[in-house]
This record gives structure tokens, C-alpha cells and sequence, in this order.
């Protein structure tokens, strides 16, 4: 959407909103930014698309300054609302209001952290001067695009986040980073702007140049659970007689003689780790993928495994990653592999059998606490 079409938008919105109040006069609608020049209302960087005059129940007459922004990420919307507090600092009897096709929650924070208003076309507002208090929110977006959250939860571009999250309090160059990762230069640079823009990451002084370093780790773990299911893995289910431990121990003897990864997760990593979901007789286990199907090459229906592929009532999964990174940050629990504590959140939370209480349990117990050492 072009800036001049959600200006209008916005403006036309805004009316709306008066009018419904009844108790706010409209006196004066300058709708050129030229016109609004010579209003001397131009500070530093921020020049108003819009502005309106009017005259509350009080009688006192306020300008509103609108800034419209087509892109309302929150490095952005910080920017313009630092600009937009100066200006209403300068200028008597003004208030400022920030106009978007959408605004976030962490967008509108942001406004109320600067004390300037917000208005977005999916119905969120706030309006707060000179005893007019004006406030709806909770309205979600009608303009929905998931390519830049696409983009940053994409499979490589999480290898970048395994690295940020299961090292919270560490400040990155991006060659570290990368290095880190096993994704080129390019891939991590990429990642680090999207951080930026969602301010996951503030970037921080450095010998050689700026560095990076998580602000909210918690928030981009729950960002990211949020655009993850275990289901985007290639899932091979099987039934079989033996304990489920038992059938653990088994493939991953299997696999160590056969040099393939492998790693615990969902109700295999929860029985060695937190004992939360009970009584789970299922197995979980990421196994890498080989150059041949891997059923075939690591021979799983044979005898000595007792396996059977099943289309129903299954009680063992292997689950073929989507992307190396799951193996990152693999931890040893009785001699087993058990993946990273941040996988088996990312994992429990689409896990039907509480796997969401499980996930919540995990990271107050134990994620929580590792980030604060």
C-alpha cells in the first residue's frame, strides 16, 4: 500500500473517530505537507503528512501532527516516534500521532513509551491529550504478509537463532555469528537486519565494528515457537512391543554404529529431562537424514529393532530434520543424545498432549535459568 493511500486512509479514520466522540470540534484539516511548512511545524526530521486543529470539551485548542509510515516494524516506529516526541516537545499545544496500515503491540509500546498517539487501519488507536483519552486496540491485522517472520524463521535463518538463543548474554560479530551457524556472511547479515527491524537484537560497540546482542530472548523464542511445528519434519511412524525407553536405547545404538545423528525430543527428551508429560508411552527421535530413504538404510524393520511401519497407532516417530540446526546445541542425558532445551520448546509447544504446559514448564525451569548464569 503507497504512503499517499493509507494517508488518506488514515485521515478519513480519524474523522470518523471524531465524529463518533461528540465532543471534539474539528476547526481545521491541512492535508498538504507543504501547507503544514509553513505552519513552522518542521523539526529536525520529522515533517507531518497531515494535521488537524481542534478544540475539546475544554476549550483549548490542540494541533494533531500526523507521521504516516507504510512500514511499522519497530526499529521504525521507534525512529519516528523519537522525532515526533522532539517536535511536540518544541511546539505548544501540539500532539503527535503516528498513522499505519498496522500497528503491533510491540509497535504501539513504543508509542506509549514516547507518548505520542497511534491510529492504524485495522482499527487500533490511542488518543490522549488534553483530557481526551481515546483507546481501542486488540484488533487484528488485515493486511497480514508473514514474508519478513518467513524470511527470519526460514530453515537456515534459524541456525542463526539456535546460536543467539543458547547464547544469550554473548555480543556477536557477524563473521562469529555466521561461523557459528554454518551459514554463509551473507545469510547471517541478512538475519541480523530482520533482528534489527523487530529489535530482537540491539547492536552494541565493538574493537573492530558493532556487535550484536540479544534484548529479549524469551520474546524471539516464543516469536519463533509461534511459526514452527515438529510437523515441518519428515515423520516415519512405527508400533513396537518393547519399552519405549528400551526402543530409545536400541535406535540410538543403531544409529552411533551406523554414524548417523541422532537425538532425543518431545516424550523421549520430557521422560529424561523434566517428567512433566507422565505416563507418554511414545518415542520422538530426530535421526539425520541419510543419502539413501532412511528407514531402508539404518534397516529398522528388522528383527532385532522389533519395528513395524504403521499408518495408525504408532508409538515410535522418527522424525527426519528439516534442518541440520535441530542437532545444534545437543546435550548428553544418560548416554543419550537429548536435543537443545530450546528445540524441545520449540517441538513441545505444537505437541497436542500438553505440550504447550510441558514447553511453559520447561522454560521457566530450565531455559530461564541457563540464561541467567
Amino acid at each position: 500500500m503507497k504512503e499517499k493511500e493509507v494517508r488518506d486512509k488514515i485521515l478519513k479514520k480519524t474523522k470518523e473517530i471524531f465524529s463518533e466522540t461528540g465532543f471534539l470540534e474539528v476547526i481545521r484539516v491541512v492535508e498538504e505537507p507543504s501547507s503544514i511548512d509553513n505552519e513552522n511545524t518542521v523539526v529536525g526530521f520529522f515533517r507531518p503528512d497531515f494535521a488537524i486543529r481542534v478544540r475539546p470539551a475544554s476549550g483549548k485548542i490542540i494541533d494533531l501532527l500526523f507521521e504516516i509510515k507504510t512500514n511499522a516494524q519497530p526499529r521504525f516506529v521507534r525512529s519516528a516516534a523519537l522525532n515526533m516526541s522532539d517536535l511536540c516537545g518544541t511546539l505548544r499545544n501540539s500532539y503527535c500521532v503516528l498513522g499505519a496500515p498496522y500497528l503491533s503491540e510491540a509497535s504501539m509500546k513504543i508509542c506509549r513509551e514516547y507518548g505520542i498517539g497511534y491510529i492504524d487501519l485495522a482499527g487500533n488507536s490511542l488518543l490522549n491529550f488534553e483530557n481526551v483519552f481515546i483507546k481501542t486496540e486488540g484488533q487484528p491485522n488485515p493486511f497480514v504478509s508473514t514474508r519478513p517472520l518467513r524470511n527470519l524463521f526460514s530453515p537456515k535463518s534459524t541456525r542463526v537463532l539456535r546460536v543467539l538463543l543458547g547464547n544469550p548474554n554473548q555480543e556477536w560479530y557477524v563473521k562469529d555469528m555466521a561461523e557459528e551457524a554454518k551459514v554463509s556472511l551473507g545469510k547471517a547479515s541478512n538475519v541480523k537486519q530482520r533482528l534489527l527491524d523487530y529489535e530482537y537484537v540491539e547492536e552494541v560497540p565493538g574493537q573492530r565494528q558493532k556487535k550484536i546482542r540479544l534484548t529479549d530472548p524469551e520474546k524471539l523464542l516464543k516469536d519463533w515457537a509461534e511459526n514452527y511445528s515438529y510437523k515441518n519434519n519428515e515423520l516415519f511412524n512405527y508400533y513396537s512391543l518393547e519399552d519405549p525407553r528400551q526402543v530409545e536405547e536400541d535406535i540410538a545404538s543403531f544409529c552411533g554404529n551406523s554414524g548417523v545423528r541422532c537425538a532425543l525430543t518431545l516424550t523421549s527428551a520430557d521422560a529424561r529431562l523434566t517428567h512433566f508429560i507422565r505416563g507418554a508411552a511414545r518415542s520422538y527421535i530426530y535421526i539425520e537424514k541419510p543419502l539413501e530413504p532412511a528407514a531402508s538404510y539404518l534397516g529398522l524393520n528388522e528383527v532385532d529393532l522389533d519395528l513395524k511401519e504403521v499408518d495408525s497407532g504408532e508409538n515410535v516417530t522418527l522424525m527426519i530434520p528439516y534442518d541440520e540446526g535441530v542437532f545444534y546445541g545437543v546435550q548428553k542425558v544418560d548416554n543419550l543424545n537429548i536435543v537443545s532445551d530450546i528445540q524441545l520448546y520449540l517441538d513441545l509447544r505444537g505437541y497436542k498432549q500438553r505440550g504447550k504446559d510441558a514447553g511453559e514448564f520447561l522454560l521457566e525451569r530450565r531455559i530461564k535459568k541457563e540464561w541467567q548464569t
